[in-house]
Protein backbone atom coordinates (compact mmCIF):
# COMPACT_ATOMS: atom_id res chain seq x y z
CA UNK A 1 0.00 0.00 0.00
CA UNK A 2 1.39 3.37 -1.20
CA UNK A 3 0.22 6.72 1.16
CA UNK A 4 0.51 9.96 -0.97
CA UNK A 5 1.06 12.60 0.82
CA UNK A 6 -1.16 15.55 1.06
CA UNK A 7 0.13 19.05 -0.02
CA UNK A 8 -0.80 22.09 1.24
CA UNK A 9 -0.75 25.43 -0.90
CA UNK A 10 2.13 28.03 0.42
CA UNK A 11 1.46 31.69 0.18
CA UNK A 12 3.52 34.10 1.18
CA UNK A 13 1.92 37.22 1.88
CA UNK A 14 3.68 40.67 0.98
CA UNK A 15 4.43 41.99 4.54
CA UNK A 16 6.65 38.84 5.69
CA UNK A 17 8.39 39.03 1.95
CA UNK A 18 9.37 42.16 3.00
CA UNK A 19 10.50 40.74 6.28
CA UNK A 20 12.53 38.04 4.52
CA UNK A 21 14.24 41.16 2.43
CA UNK A 22 14.89 42.98 5.53
CA UNK A 23 16.52 40.13 7.72
CA UNK A 24 19.01 39.66 4.82
CA UNK A 25 19.99 42.55 4.59
CA UNK A 26 20.14 43.28 8.17
CA UNK A 27 22.52 40.36 8.32
CA UNK A 28 24.35 40.80 5.16
CA UNK A 29 24.50 44.88 5.18
CA UNK A 30 24.34 45.87 8.77
CA UNK A 31 25.97 43.23 10.46
CA UNK A 32 28.47 42.74 7.53
CA UNK A 33 27.81 38.41 7.92
CA UNK A 34 26.39 37.11 4.31
CA UNK A 35 27.48 33.65 4.86
CA UNK A 36 25.12 34.40 7.75
CA UNK A 37 22.57 35.74 6.15
CA UNK A 38 22.46 33.51 3.61
CA UNK A 39 21.95 30.29 5.18
CA UNK A 40 19.39 31.97 7.73
CA UNK A 41 17.19 32.96 4.98
CA UNK A 42 18.04 29.19 3.49
CA UNK A 43 16.45 27.76 6.92
CA UNK A 44 13.71 30.05 6.84
CA UNK A 45 12.57 29.10 3.43
CA UNK A 46 12.92 25.62 3.95
CA UNK A 47 11.29 25.77 7.08
CA UNK A 48 8.03 27.10 4.60
CA UNK A 49 8.49 24.80 2.69
CA UNK A 50 7.94 21.65 5.08
CA UNK A 51 4.95 23.54 6.50
CA UNK A 52 2.94 21.78 3.05
CA UNK A 53 3.61 18.40 4.04
CA UNK A 54 2.84 19.77 7.99
CA UNK A 55 0.95 22.67 8.53
CA UNK A 56 -0.34 21.84 11.83
CA UNK A 57 3.26 20.78 13.64
CA UNK A 58 3.95 23.92 15.37
CA UNK A 59 2.34 25.77 17.90
CA UNK A 60 -1.50 26.76 18.10
CA UNK A 61 -2.15 30.46 18.86
CA UNK A 62 -6.35 30.58 17.78
CA UNK A 63 -8.27 28.60 15.64
CA UNK A 64 -11.48 29.82 14.26
CA UNK A 65 -13.79 27.92 12.35
CA UNK A 66 -11.51 26.52 9.02
CA UNK A 67 -8.65 28.27 9.82
CA UNK A 68 -6.12 28.47 12.79
CA UNK A 69 -3.22 30.98 13.49
CA UNK A 70 -0.05 29.16 14.14
CA UNK A 71 3.78 30.16 15.06
CA UNK A 72 6.82 28.91 14.24
CA UNK A 73 10.38 29.67 15.21
CA UNK A 74 13.27 29.57 13.35
CA UNK A 75 16.78 30.43 14.51
CA UNK A 76 16.48 33.66 15.93
CA UNK A 77 12.70 34.77 14.41
CA UNK A 78 9.10 34.05 14.70
CA UNK A 79 7.10 33.04 11.77
CA UNK A 80 3.22 33.44 12.18
CA UNK A 81 1.08 31.47 9.25
CA UNK A 82 -2.68 30.48 8.84
CA UNK A 83 -3.79 27.47 7.90
CA UNK A 84 -6.97 27.01 6.06
CA UNK A 85 -8.03 23.28 5.69
CA UNK A 86 -10.89 23.86 3.49
CA UNK A 87 -8.67 24.95 0.67
CA UNK A 88 -5.48 23.37 1.94
CA UNK A 89 -3.88 26.59 2.03
CA UNK A 90 -0.78 27.76 4.52
CA UNK A 91 -0.75 31.73 4.69
CA UNK A 92 2.55 32.94 6.00
CA UNK A 93 1.39 36.44 7.46
CA UNK A 94 4.67 37.38 8.92
CA UNK A 95 8.18 37.06 10.29
CA UNK A 96 9.29 38.65 13.89
CA UNK A 97 12.47 38.82 15.44
CA UNK A 98 12.03 36.62 18.92
CA UNK A 99 12.49 39.92 21.09
CA UNK A 100 9.47 41.60 19.43
CA UNK A 101 6.31 41.64 20.94
CA UNK A 102 4.26 40.08 17.76
CA UNK A 103 0.73 38.83 19.62
CA UNK A 104 -0.08 42.65 19.29
CA UNK A 105 -0.02 42.29 15.39
CA UNK A 106 -1.78 39.16 15.15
Amino acid sequence: MIFIEERYKIIIMDEAKTQIKMIKNYLSNILCEPIIAKKTIQTIQEKISDLSYMPRKYQLLRKDADTEIRRMIVKNYIIIYQVNNEIETVIIINIFYVRRNYLKFI
